[in-house]
């Protein structure tokens, strides 16, 4: 998280054999390439047998506030003479920066992490959604219930509110509620397992505003590997793919989170564990906080 600062441990792998008294030198380098911080360490190397060699353990970096990319240089070096480098990338997220949530929502969530979360990074809190209500802008799903499983048709009062202009943002239970939008809004196939194997992929979208895009989704969204990879086979035709998912010995390709435009509103579909990130104190967890709120506040 922005503002935030992190611990580095220094080894060597000492594949040329360096021995003797040398010096550890250590920057930081921020996303727009400026050099915010440097030390220098007496490092004893022992070389010999000793091939792996902790040099330098828990050295607190500075607080990295800016967000993006930095970088932790290293060298060793005997007086001016650089004989050995290494490096290691930290991705920062502001999630707490914002213009602002826009229009009237409401929440429908049994668990209460929705509205924790919202009042801790935004603060405010979302009522409980009423079905009498006609005028809102969004309505957030998380843990709720889905009453009998089958094919009927999804809440009828919700997606009349969305073909008026409403934006629904479904985090649990996605495969449930693509099943009962099958011919309605999407035609929904059936639902994918990754196993160990699946991997999410991410191109470019105004919804990942602040993280990584257009490539594999690596370690910077790790959180969304706790668990085993799902996804929705559904027909991307009249959609917008912002995270798929793809494994080994299957052919499909899958939908962790997609935009569905309805009517003249649109449904957010997302199998991605961004709802139980939303109460983790985890550093990591930072990622699936930003997108979440990217989803609320970039919509328009």
């Amino acid at each position: 998280p922005a503002g935030s600062s992190s611990i580095a441990d220094f080894f060597i792998i000492n594949e040329l054999n360096l021995r003797g008294n040398k010096t550890l030198a250590v920057e930081l380098i921020d996303p727009s390439g400026q050099k915010v911080f440097s030390k220098t360490f007496d490092v004893k190397i022992l070389g010999g047998e000793e091939f792996g060699q902790l040099l330098v353990e828990g050295m607190q970096l500075p607080a990295m506030n800016e967000p993006g990319y930095y970088t932790v240089d290293a060298a060793i070096k005997t007086k001016d003479k650089v004989e050995a480098t290494g490096s290691d990338r930290i991705f920062v997220v502001d999630y707490l920066t914002s213009s602002g949530l826009k229009g009237k929502g409401a929440v429908i969530d049994t668990s209460g992490v929705i509205n924790a979360f919202l009042k801790e990074s935004r603060g405010i809190t979302l009522p409980d959604y009423d079905p009498s209500s006609t005028d809102l802008d969004f309505i957030i799903i998380g843990r709720h219930e889905t009453g009998r499983s089958g094919r009927r048709r999804a809440n009828p009062e919700l997606m009349d509110m969305v073909v008026n202009g409403t934006t629904l943002i479904v985090l649990d239970q996605a495969d449930s509620w693509a099943q009962r939008m099958d011919n309605q809004s999407l035609r929904y196939i059936n639902s994918l397992r990754g196993g160990s194997s699946g991997r999410f992929f991410v191109g470019e979208s105004r919804f990942l505003n602040g993280l990584p895009q257009a490539q594999s989704m690596n370690w910077e969204y790790q959180v969304f590997y706790s668990r085993r990879p799902s996804a929705l086979n559904i027909d991307f035709l009249g959609t917008e793919l912002i995270v798929g998912s793809a494994s080994q010995g299957r052919k499909e390709i899958g939908s962790a989170l997609t935009r569905i435009p309805f009517g003249t509103g649109q449904i957010f579909l997302s199998t991605l564990g961004i709802l139980s990130e939303l109460s983790s104190d985890k550093p990591q967890s930072v990622v699936a906080k930003k997108l979440f709120l990217n989803l609320l506040e970039l919509s328009e």
